[in-house]
């Protein structure tokens, strides 16, 4: 019978206030908790109440759930296998749940080993090939993988998108992953297992993350194993959570927590990296105001300003007087002269420091997650930097229009 009880509610009263300290001064995580109340965790779970629990960076191999309340369980970087004891345990909706019917399936089913290497190792043509046919024609002649039920065949082909394959064959896979995955539910459940237990895979987190936000941007248990994402090791997945992040209602939600974290000098060159490429997108020039150097291309990372340094007058005046001094050099030695004289250079022209600013307003609010920054730090120069480039936008679109038009006037 299921113990519906918390662990807190399964403490005497007496023992409260000594756990309330010790959790208060721990990080909080599951597996710290486990080993600071001394729970055992051969016995202790069996049974219990551990609905809605965040698993992450826990390794819960030779912990027994038998019969335990786990939906909606979620968690990243998550270690669990056969020795995780799931007999009789409620899944549903939770990390655990796709593992637990890929385990049922290759118990139950002899030949279930043998049509998953058919298609971890199979040629990609020929396994692409199957893929199509079965999730768009539901037709099936290959010799091994026809005797495979359609629940079977979706469980085969959710396990191979977590394999070490061919990039082919991963891409057909997420082509039909809809198909595969059969219903919303299941989905979500997979989203779940690859967040949980597949962290060091970056390009399917990637994927999945970026899935995850598209899909389920309501879904509050999704959007708590993203958050948990912002904190991950990698730097790739950190990055591709906090992007997706941005785009869902749970950024608005957490916006003091993700702005703490994403600020984090940790973060650093996640921030450089996505002011870098948003310049990039708008042209050379505004490549050229966040760094010092004034560079139009080729910029080291580390040479690109932070948030915290970009609008800044002194050196925006640094990067509008080396900006000057290059176009008079370029100037003089398209003469043939030597660059001496700097008192003729306000002749040139070039940007000052008000219009530095503007290019790094308009970069600020051009960038992924930084914009949201921006707008929440410094709404008016955020609303009239967006007036700006869509007046840029729209004028480059005219020059389009026009240079088509005058083409087709010659004709």
């Amino acid at each position: 019978m299921r113990n519906d009880a918390t662990i807190a509610e399964m403490l005497s009263g007496s023992d409260l206030p000594n756990v309330f300290e010790v959790v208060a001064s721990t990080t909080g995580d599951f597996g710290h908790l486990v080993t600071l109340l001394r729970l055992d965790r051969s016995q202790d779970f069996v049974f219990s109440n551990m609905r809605e629990v965040d698993f992450s960076n826990t390794d819960l191999r030779g912990f027994n759930f038998t019969g335990a309340d786990l939906r909606d369980s979620y968690g990243t970087d998550v270690i669990f296998d056969d020795t995780t004891i799931l007999e009789g345990a409620d899944v549903q909706g939770s990390c655990f749940a796709t593992y637990k019917r890929e385990r049922q399936l290759f118990l139950s089913k002899r030949d279930a080993g043998a049509m998953y290497e058919a298609l971890r190792i199979g040629d990609p043509y020929e396994v692409s090939s199957w893929i199509h046919s079965r999730f768009t024609d539901g037709l099936d002649r290959h010799p091994i993988l026809r005797k495979a039920d359609d629940e079977t065949a979706a469980i085969l082909c959710q396990k191979l998108l977590t394999d070490e394959i061919e990039l082919t064959k991963r891409a057909d896979l997420f082509y039909h992953l809809r198909g595969i995955t059969r219903s919303p539910n299941s989905l979500r459940e997979l989203l779940l297992n690859v967040l949980a237990r597949h962290a060091r895979n970056i390009p399917v987190m990637q994927k999945f993350i970026t899935i995850a936000g598209g899909m389920y941007s309501g879904d509050q248990l999704v959007g708590q194993a993203l958050l948990t994402l912002t904190k991950a090791q990698n730097e790739q997945v950190r990055e591709t959570a906090f992007v997706t992040l941005s785009r869902t209602r749970f950024f608005g939600l957490n916006f003091a927590q993700l702005r703490t974290s994403f600020m984090n000098d940790a973060n650093r060159e996640i921030r450089q990296r996505l002011l870098m490429t948003s310049a990039i997108s708008l042209d050379r020039r505004s490549l050229s105001v966040i760094n010092l150097n004034a560079l139009l291309s080729d910029v080291p990372l580390a040479d690109i300003l932070d948030y915290s340094e970009l609008l800044d007058e002194g050196l925006a005046a640094q990067i509008a007087t080396i900006t000057r001094q290059r176009a008079h050099e370029n100037e003089r030695r398209s003469k043939g002269e030597k660059f001496s004289d700097t008192s003729k250079m306000g002749a040139i022209s070039v940007p000052d420091v008000t219009m530095v600013v503007r290019r790094q307003e308009e970069v600020l609010c051009s960038t992924p997650v930084i914009k949201l920054f921006f707008a929440a730090d410094q709404p008016e120069r955020s609303q009239k930097a967006l007036a700006r480039l869509r007046s840029k936008s729209a004028d480059h679109k005219r020059k389009i229009e026009g240079r088509i038009a005058r083409g087709m006037a010659r004709r």
